[in-house]
Parts: C-alpha cells; structure tokens; sequence
C-alpha cells in the first residue's frame, strides 16, 4: 500500500510538470528498400547504434508536442550463399554493406494512452547525410575479383524526409526523473539516387533507452 501511494503520488507529480528534456542511446535496425535496388535488398537489415536528444511539452490534456535531435547510422547489409534460394543475384557468396550517417530531426505530435507511461507519437523527420560508403565483395556477378569500396556522399541524395509512428514509455524513477523507453519505425520518402536505375529510400526501426527530466 505504502508503494503504491509513493508510485501514484510520484506519477502526479511528474503530470504536473509539462516540458521534458532527455538524451537516449540504442540501436537501429536499417534496410533500404526500391524495386530498382541492385543488389537485391529482401535479407540487408543491418544493426547500429543510435543516439538521440530530446525535448518534450505537453499541454493541460493528454495531447503534446516533441522534438528530437538523433545521430543515425542506417543503411543495409546484404549477405548471400551461393545456392541458399534467397537472393542469389550473385553466383558467389556476397557480403555488401552500405553505411550511412545522418543527423536527423524528427517533430511528432504526441497522445497519452496511459499517462507518460504509454505515449503514441506519429509525426514527420528531415536527416542531412554526414557520410555515405558502399563496402564489400560480391564474387561471381562479373569476377572474382570484383570488390566495392565507394564513397557515396556526393553520389547520393544529400538529405532524406519521411513519415515516423512508434511508441514511448516514461517511468518515474525520482521526483524530477523518467526513465524513457522509446520504439519508433521509420519510412523514407526521398529516392537515394544511389544510380539512374536504383530508386532506393531509407527504412529503420530505432528503440532507444535513456532519461528524461521535468522541467517545469
């Protein structure tokens, strides 16, 4: 009973207080997508880390704003055997990787379902490239000793837009303190341009953990 009062009462004191600001770290879970896409993408989600700024204000309801400032490295990691009936494009085994880095801002308008506890977003992103590379060595599309290592940043789209929907969880560990759990997926809308014929975009999932302190 007593935890339960403390858990309550601390939970009120946290709605009281409007603005959050935050920073988390995590992983993404990245792949490109196109019908275009050489190599064939179907199997390339590629793992990273993530990291993340955040600014939270809610109104006297249920409904707020937020903001973000995130440092991404998405892209895709396409592996295949020869004969293993995925994405056998190349006669030999492939290993590619293609690594791109960005600061991206995403602004969402946020809904509680369960106080901080629970909080639907969805909203819209804008990322600027810092780098871009293609790395690996796919045997067997032309020889055996084909091998990639191309700086993409000047062959590619320069920025990248899109649309982003997830869930976060906010738990009061302290008067003034969150803990944030955060999952979000994210669909590019603007072509890579990686050639004329490959019309790929970003898509990602991130889940994040981190802090977050009432401000007011």
């Amino acid at each position: 009973m007593i935890l339960l009062l403390l858990t309550t009462t601390t939970i009120f004191s946290q709605e009281k207080r409007q603005q959050f600001i935050g920073g988390g770290i995590g992983v993404s879970y990245a792949n490109l997508r196109g019908e275009n896409a050489i190599p064939i993408f179907d199997h390339a989600w590629k793992l990273n880390m993530t990291y993340n700024l955040t600014y939270d204000f809610f109104l006297k309801n249920k409904w707020g704003l937020g903001a973000e400032v995130k440092y991404l490295n998405i892209g895709s990691n396409y592996k295949d055997e020869p004969g293993d009936g995925r994405n056998d494009f190349y006669a030999g085994k492939v290993d590619l990787i293609t690594e791109l880095n960005y600061i991206s801002v995403p602004l969402t308008i946020k809904y509680k379902l369960i106080d901080t506890r629970l909080i639907f977003k969805a909203g819209v992103y804008a990322s600027l490239l810092l780098s871009g590379r293609l790395e690996g060595n796919p045997k067997g599309y032309f020889d055996d000793t084909l091998s990639y290592n191309q700086d993409l940043a000047l062959n590619i789209a320069q920025w990248d837009a899109g649309l982003t929907y997830g869930l976060e969880s906010n738990l009061p560990i302290g008067d003034q303190i969150l803990f944030s759990m955060n999952a979000t997926f994210n669909n590019g809308l603007v072509p890579l341009k990686m050639e004329s014929d490959r019309q790929v975009k970003n898509d990602y999932f991130s889940f994040l953990v981190g802090l977050k302190y009432a401000i007011k």
